[in-house]
């Protein structure tokens, strides 16, 4: 296993110690899935760590990278952390360090902190410069769109 895979490993345990555990924030598994298919963007987040920790007797990387990724165009950040680390894991779809980048890299915002920056600068490592450069575009492109249709959900 790469450097990379182990800090991208230990940064998503700690990502997953952060999140309340499923069981005590939601009373049981029908309604976390009715919320998280009714659009809500927490309960999405939640599924999706629930399908990568094996809750509830199941464990199924690609399913819960869907949930992440719904969750993610919603602007949930740790969903985008978590959607990058997948990435960059190859953990439920194959390994690409230039999408890992960019969801890791909304995740962190305009203003990246500290840590966001040591696994940027991990990940930028299996990059070349031209690919970082069209990454962060990407990155702020994406993240203008994810505003925007933020925006227009709202006024609805």
């Amino acid at each position: 296993m790469s450097t990379i895979h182990i800090l991208l490993f230990w940064a998503a345990i700690h990502l997953a110690l952060q999140v309340a555990p499923i069981r005590e924030t939601v009373p049981n598994w029908t309604e976390l899935r009715a919320a998280a298919t009714a659009g809500d963007a927490e309960s999405q987040f939640q599924t999706g760590m629930a399908f990568f920790e094996g809750s509830n007797e199941l464990q199924d990387f690609k399913t819960g990278v869907s949930w992440f990724r719904k969750a993610a165009l919603q602007g949930h950040a740790k969903a985008q952390y978590a959607l990058g680390s997948a990435y960059a894991s190859g953990r439920g779809l194959n390994v690409d360090s230039f999408e890992a980048y960019v969801w890791i890299r909304i995740s962190a915002g305009p203003t990246p902190d500290e840590t966001a920056r040591a696994v940027l600068s991990k990940v930028a490592r299996t990059l070349s410069s031209a690919q970082i450069q069209r990454a962060e575009t990407t990155a702020t492109n994406r993240r203008k769109k994810i505003k925007k249709r933020r925006l227009n959900v709202s006024k609805r």
